[in-house]
């Protein structure tokens, strides 16, 4: 019977699935009132066409269960999600702009320095580890003993340290050692790369290294200043606690302006051009004491140098740092002469370029270019 599921019963009780909507007061029932449609006694199954099964009904019985199912689990929710469904669908397209945007919806989910959000139940556990511990068993003494436990150091790379300890790690301070006192330079835009360098390194050898004089050799300068003195824990502890526009822990939410205010009004800025946030690890009563509370990676960083100098020695095209941007930047510094660019090298380069745009041009017209059966 179309629209309609016909069911096996024995008792003759139309309301099979156990739904007690009153479906059986209704004149839908052929059985009502009729007594030779009724079952036999000896128990022979009887058809019965009166069970009505409301397909709305049913589809909202399986959304409800479907609601209940992703309340009480939260990969069923998160797979749920809008965004998280289009990022698993075109996990697998082909297509570059599907692809395009997929790439920003990720970088729209790492959560930076809101990772900060997340620490908060590490934070507690850490707390109630040094305070309190915990029953730990002792295979050895075959007895148990209470534990206690606590933080030293965290080692990641040098943009994880950036998020964990929610300082800047780009910029003109990005020096985690030197902070507010990091001596940076900008170079100039084009025909140079525009980058924000740090030439004073010899402030860290000893005061009477002989390379401290040789300027000629760096940024045409003698070195004769030593480092910046450290900040110490404790006084980095009284400067996050008594910072009144610290952000809190989460996503930054822009302030809406009053009315009649034309100033548009921004996040606060990183403290000291430093902090952008406090970090939840000073809320450790150990935490300002620690000599070093972050480490760096070294894997990371021997490898990123190691890859440019190899590829500046060899002069691999893809590795190397020795551009025409780079030449370009020395001339403009008034070092290193003997790199400047000569006008050789200047005419070199401009054919280079021209051919490079050539090149492009030709790629795009051949893209553009109508099918050969047109």
């Amino acid at each position: 019977m179309e629209g309609h599921t016909q069911w096996m019963s024995d008792d003759g009780d139309d309301d099979i699935d156990g739904d007690d909507d009153g479906d059986d007061d209704g004149g839908d029932d052929d059985n009502e009132g009729d007594g030779e449609d009724a079952p036999h006694d000896n128990g022979e199954e009887v058809e019965e066409d009166g069970a009505h099964v409301d397909g709305d009904q049913e589809g909202r019985e399986e959304h409800a269960a479907d609601e209940d199912m992703s309340r009480n689990t939260p990969l069923t929710a998160a797979v749920q999600d809008r965004h998280v469904q289009e990022l698993l669908l075109s996990n697998t397209s082909t297509d570059p702009k599907i692809a395009g945007r997929r790439k920003a919806k990720l970088d729209q989910l790492e959560p930076g320095s809101d990772i900060n959000l997340y620490l908060e139940l590490l934070k507690e556990e850490l707390v109630t580890l040094w305070e309190e511990g915990i029953e730990t068993w002792d295979a050895y003494g075959q007895e148990t003993f209470r534990m206690k436990a606590a933080l030293l150091t965290t080692v990641q790379d040098y943009l994880g340290y950036g998020y964990i300890a929610c300082q800047v790690c780009h910029g003109h301070k990005a020096c985690v050692r030197c902070m507010e006192k990091t001596p940076f330079l900008q170079l100039g835009k084009d025909p140079g790369s525009s980058k924000t360098v740090y030439m004073r390194h010899r402030m860290w050898l000893p005061k009477n290294d002989p390379w401290r004089k040789r300027g000629d050799l760096f940024n045409g300068k003698d070195e004769v200043e030593g480092p910046p003195p450290r900040r110490s824990g404790e006084e980095i502890d009284t400067l996050l606690k008594n910072w009144k526009d610290c952000p809190p822990a989460g996503k930054i939410k822009m302030q809406k302006r009053k009315k009649g205010d034309k100033r548009k009004k921004k996040e606060p800025g990183p403290l000291l051009g430093v902090w952008k946030r406090r970090s939840v690890f000073w809320d450790l009563p150990y935490w300002k004491i620690l000599g070093t509370p972050h480490s760096l990676d070294v894997m990371h960083i021997t490898k990123n140098v190691c890859e440019s100098l190899l590829g500046t020695v060899l002069n691999m095209p893809e590795r190397t740092k020795d551009g025409s941007k780079a030449r370009h930047d020395l001339m403009a510094l008034d070092i290193r002469k003997e790199l400047h660019f000569t006008q050789v090298d200047q005419e070199t380069e401009e054919e280079e370029t021209d051919g490079r745009k050539r090149k492009r041009v030709a790629k795009y017209v051949k893209l553009l270019a109508p099918p050969a059966s047109l």
